[in-house]
């Protein structure tokens, strides 16, 4: 039995989602449970995850959920504590890469970055035409 200082541990890494198979103090400080999970990572005992000597949860998020008042059947009853990155799924920036109809392949950081640039590049042109209006009213006649 789970009880009320303590918590689940769910981990979502590399595309993997696992839980600690023991509870942990809820109000264990972050650093600690990145060191907990770090370490289960690192010496691959957790069942059915991989060993990955060069585990990083720098990036990582922390979310903790309490124990709901009164759980329906079915329903968590106790806290949670969950490790995500930052990305969705866990899955490594490579693993974004979309096929496009055509068959090419763009990194999302790619268009992102393209779709940065172009409103970027949108904000100079304005800035340059509002100027350019503005030197034109400045002018003498």
């Amino acid at each position: 039995m789970i009880q009320a200082h303590e918590a689940m541990v769910n981990v979502t890494y590399n595309g993997q989602n696992f839980e600690l198979p023991d509870p942990v103090n809820y109000t264990a400080g972050d650093a600690d449970v990145k060191g907990w999970i770090s370490e289960a990572i690192r010496t691959g005992s957790i069942r059915g995850v991989a060993a990955d000597p060069n585990v990083d949860l720098i990036n990582f998020v922390v979310d903790r959920f309490d124990a709901p008042a009164d759980p329906a059947p079915g329903q968590r009853a106790h806290n949670l504590i969950q490790i995500r990155p930052k990305t969705a799924y866990g899955a490594q920036d490579d693993l974004y890469d979309r096929t496009l109809a055509d068959g090419d392949v763009f990194g999302w950081k790619k268009r992102f970055r393209a779709d940065l640039i172009a409103m970027e590049d949108a904000i100079v042109v304005e800035a340059l035409n509002t100027a350019a209006k503005e030197d034109e009213l400045d002018t003498p006649s």
